[in-house]
């Protein structure tokens, strides 16, 4: 369990990563990356998707300054991480059940969205119908 937190952060950072290559990336940053660079920091993404108008809602944004902090946490072994690793007597595993319910919810719907973000990409609109068809049968029965 303790890995699919600490994952979840690089899922969301290869989403942004991903969205701002296809909307924001110039040649030269796709060259770049090709010859091992580091694309912008993920603040700079993020500002940049959003002045692209692509997630002008700053629901990016917004899920990044709610949950940074927790996923830095869980992917580098810090507090939030250990406390959900003890009790006060013993080391188990301490996750809330709303926790992971959170996190599986919030990793598939990052999975919804590169994959109709991949839909747009080849300008499939049936593969994204279906993609979100399949999400909402799962997730809504399941809400």
């Amino acid at each position: 369990m303790g890995s699919a937190f600490a994952l979840f952060r690089p899922q969301f950072e290869a989403y942004v990563r991903g969205v701002w290559y296809h909307f924001c990336a110039t040649e030269d940053d796709l060259l770049r990356f090709l010859s091992g660079s580091q694309p912008p920091h993920i603040d700079t993404l993020i500002e940049q998707l959003e002045r692209r108008g692509a997630f002008s809602e700053g629901n990016l944004r917004r899920m990044k300054s709610e949950t940074w902090r927790n996923l830095c946490d869980f992917t580098h072994g810090g507090a939030i991480q250990v406390k959900a690793r003890n009790t006060r007597d013993e080391i188990v595993r301490n996750y809330r059940l709303e926790h992971v319910a959170g996190l599986l919810t919030a990793s598939a719907t990052l999975a919804l969205l590169a994959g109709t973000a991949i839909a747009a990409i080849v300008e499939s609109d049936s593969l994204a119908t279906k993609l979100q068809t399949a999400f909402r049968s799962i997730y809504e029965t399941a809400a």
